[in-house]
């Protein structure tokens, strides 16, 4: 019976926000509220119970909140915000006046998509970092540690 409310309960917030256009938070609050009284929850206790959890959530938000506004705020001040998005608006528009959008419709490119971005690009990535730890000699010094050394291990005689 518990499962099934909740079900329920999902559904009609899902129904109030899509085809209702209720407000998100005003539709969660609404299903919160009525799946208190559905569940038995005292009138009294109802609001002490929304202000804790709306609480709880919020404060652990409103640092990330504050920071990214801060930040938001400087790059836009700087002008960064405007040279990144004419950065990204171009290189995405690049692709369409060379080659025009590219469409997974034929067998052919959904094959090659396959082909390349599934199977062998991490193949060839793990290639190229192995190649460039071992051209730049990093870990050596941790041959030791791993059993590549000539020496036989050693016991603390304690």
């Amino acid at each position: 019976m518990t499962v099934l409310a909740v079900v329920l309960l999902i559904a009609l917030l899902i129904l109030l926000i899509g085809w209702g256009r209720v407000p998100p938070f005003a539709a969660f609050i609404a299903i919160a509220l009525t799946g208190a009284l559905c569940f038995g929850m005292p009138l009294h206790d109802i609001g002490k119970s929304l202000e804790r959890g709306v609480g709880d959530m919020l404060g652990g938000l409103t640092a990330i909140i504050c920071f990214g506004a801060m930040f938001g705020r400087i790059i836009a001040d700087s002008g960064a915000a405007r040279s990144i998005s004419k950065a990204l608006i171009g290189a995405g528009s690049i692709r369409y006046f060379i080659h025009g959008p590219v469409k997974l419709d034929r067998l052919r490119n959904v094959g090659t998509f396959c082909l390349f971005g599934v199977f062998l690009g991490p193949f060839v990535s793990s290639f190229l970092d192995s190649t460039f730890v071992t051209m730049n000699h990093w870990g050596e010094g941790l041959t030791g540690i791993f059993g590549g050394s000539d020496l036989p291990p050693t016991f603390s005689p304690r």
